[in-house]
């Protein structure tokens, strides 16, 4: 049995260690509460107050998003493949597709 303060009063820390000590024995809650002689709505209450305080824990993280490049590639012929890429030379494509054509 747990009974490290009066049985009206309990710390968060000593609350968070009766959790753990519940969740490492894979009891279901009320097997566990009757086991350690707690009630089943002060564990219930706990446990919700432990999984909402991890909730608010979690934040928000930046991120900075990069630009995606966009590529085409051209294929001229079978096995001709020609790489297109943002800032190409449209002149250029043209004198090279049509030095393969």
């Amino acid at each position: 049995m747990v009974d490290h303060l009066p049985k009206s009063y309990w710390t968060e820390a000593k609350a968070q260690s009766i959790v753990a000590l519940w969740r490492s024995s894979r009891l279901s809650q009320a097997t566990y509460c009757r086991a350690n002689g707690i009630h089943p709505r002060r564990l219930a209450y706990w446990i919700r107050k432990a999984s909402e305080s991890s909730v608010s824990e979690v934040g928000f993280v930046e991120l900075r998003a990069t630009p995606i490049s966009t590529m085409l590639e051209l294929h001229v012929r079978p096995g001709i493949r020609i790489p297109i890429t943002p800032g190409f030379d449209p002149h250029l494509l043209r004198a090279v597709v049509e030095a393969l054509s």
